[in-house]
């Protein structure tokens, strides 16, 4: 019987494993860069367009729920349909 624990355990971390942890860390920051733009450029748009703060929550919140609606939403019509097409 093959022991994963022991195989693990047994080998040195490599340059695949390193490669993988960059690469997911990489996705990871490019995942949340567009909300964090969003609140970058937030008071530059203010100033520019002469608007009250106010009127910029609907837009974070917009592009939040769209997110939360999407991923709930096309999950269960990616498991009826498939990954792919959806």
């Amino acid at each position: 019987m093959l022991d994963i624990t022991a195989i693990i355990d047994k080998n040195k971390v490599g340059s695949l494993q390193i490669g993988l942890l960059v690469l997911c860390g990489v996705c990871l920051i490019m995942d949340g860069f567009d909300v964090q733009a969003m609140g970058y450029v937030a008071p530059t748009i203010i100033q520019e367009w002469q608007i009250n703060k106010a009127t910029l929550g609907p837009v974070f919140g917009a592009g939040l729920f769209g997110m939360l609606v999407g991923s709930l939403a096309l999950s269960v019509v990616a498991d009826k349909l498939g990954r792919r097409p959806v």
